[in-house]
């Protein structure tokens, strides 16, 4: 994952200058710095896998809907044909 510049020093100032106890500003620094941001890039790439996964799942539930489209019809059909000679009789 690529990395991006981190003024620790401008960071742990700035707290400091808006009252933040020194100790308490290195601590948030050292958390930041730990801390695993996603990049522009990353969210780039997850949204293309995102709209791969959907394109594949939107197939899914159409061939499953047409799967049980064709099924009800072919029970139609066979109830009308299976019924038919009963009432031509």
């Amino acid at each position: 994952m690529p990395t991006t510049q981190f003024d620790t020093h401008n960071f742990v100032e700035r707290l400091k200058s808006s009252g933040i106890p020194e100790n308490q500003a290195v601590a948030h620094k050292d958390v930041m710095i730990e801390m695993d941001f996603a990049t522009k890039a990353d969210l780039a790439g997850m949204k293309t896998e995102l709209k791969a996964e959907l394109a594949h799942v939107k197939i899914e539930i159409i061939t499953w809907i047409a799967g049980m489209f064709l099924g009800l019809v072919v029970i139609i059909v066979a109830l009308v044909f299976g019924a038919l000679p009963l009432v031509l009789k």
